[in-house]
């Protein structure tokens, strides 16, 4: 899954986007989220 629509579905499930996808050069992009709990999750991407 692309990271843009894992923030999207975050949102849709009562998460939040923390930090929106952004780039870290030649390794990819991350992105940080928050569940419903509050728990924060890292996530990468290639892509």
């Amino acid at each position: 899954m692309d990271i843009g629509n894992a923030c999207k579905k975050a949102g849709e499930k009562g998460g939040h986007v923390q930090q929106e996808k952004s780039s870290i050069g030649e390794y990819g992009f991350v992105a940080m989220l928050r569940d419903t709990e509050g728990n924060a999750i890292g996530i990468h991407s290639r892509t």
